[in-house]
């Protein structure tokens, strides 16, 4: 019985493992990003020119963070202070949005390094 549970999580780990990207720690100080309003659910920001690894998504070159996210301020906040600072952060996608036909990473997590 031990070992059926052992690899249903080994199973369930794998998986979770690959659903999601990132980025690795990286300095943005020089990435373009974009701010983007037109309703309260649609409102977000782009982060340009950063190599999301894993995951699904057709478009890895770009994140997005939607302000309807759950902390979505505190995360925007937390980018641009680094943005600015020029420290290293780190950017978690756990799933993938479509923008026009395309899947983007959607930003649900950062990591200051």
């Amino acid at each position: 019985m031990k070992k059926f549970i052992f690899a249903g999580l080994i199973g369930l780990m794998s998986f979770g493992a690959s659903a999601g990207s990132r980025t690795g720690f990286i300095d943005i100080s020089d990435n373009g990003i974009q701010l983007i309003s037109s309703t309260a659910e649609e409102s977000r920001l782009y982060v340009y020119d950063v190599a999301f690894e894993g995951g699904d998504c057709d478009v890895k070159t770009t994140g997005v963070l939607y302000f309807s996210t759950f902390l979505a301020k505190e995360m925007y906040s937390m980018l641009l202070t680094a943005k600015a600072a020029g420290k290293k952060i780190e950017l978690v996608s756990s799933e993938c949005v479509s923008i026009g036909g395309a899947k983007y990473p959607s930003i649900s997590s950062i990591y200051w390094k």
